[in-house]
């Protein structure tokens, strides 16, 4: 099983020196995060971050799809996003189908096919998705962010809210 951790500071922050401030200890709780991971059986860690965000994913290589999985996901310009999830579809030619026809199966991970599909029909694709996932999906310029998991509750995320930081993870550190 692979895991999706992060935080995601959603205040506005006043002054260059207040930014500072929060972007460093941001990156002080997110290194305790991730060493709380390094006792996981996981083939690799991927990570991003910037002054109010970090989103991580630990890959368990458990498809041939899963090896290709480059997390986090990102979109950029005006409708920028960035996307990690735990995730093992079971309905990936149906998304694929519906929402994104350009894509060849054998060569796109499931964590690809999700996000891209949840970008362009995120209730539809939540509607219509089947198998095991857990979600993080961040807008940082409309400072949003999304955290979702399959229906049946195969996989959860956990998460704490304090002021305006979130913090999520699918396991409990």
């Amino acid at each position: 099983m692979s895991a999706i951790w992060g935080i995601v500071d959603l205040s506005v922050v006043q002054s260059e020196a207040q930014r500072k401030n929060r972007a460093g200890n941001l990156w002080e709780e997110a290194l305790r995060m991730r060493q709380a991971y390094r006792t996981s059986c996981l083939d690799r860690i991927q990570e991003k971050r910037e002054a109010t965000y970090y989103l991580a994913c630990g890959v368990q290589d458990v498809t041939r799809e899963a090896v290709e999985e480059r997390f986090p996901y990102e979109r950029k310009g005006e409708r920028r996003s960035l996307f990690v999830a735990d995730v093992i579809l079971d309905n990936r030619r149906e998304l694929v189908q519906r929402f994104g026809s350009r894509w060849d199966l054998c060569s796109h991970p499931d964590g690809e096919i999700l996000y891209e599909s949840f970008c362009s029909h995120p209730e539809e694709t939540l509607a219509v998705a089947r198998g095991a996932y857990a979600c993080a999906y961040l807008e940082p310029g409309k400072r949003t962010l999304t955290l979702f998991n399959d229906a049946v509750g195969n996989r959860s995320v956990y998460y704490f809210q304090e002021e305006k930081r979130v913090y999520f993870s699918t396991l409990l550190v």
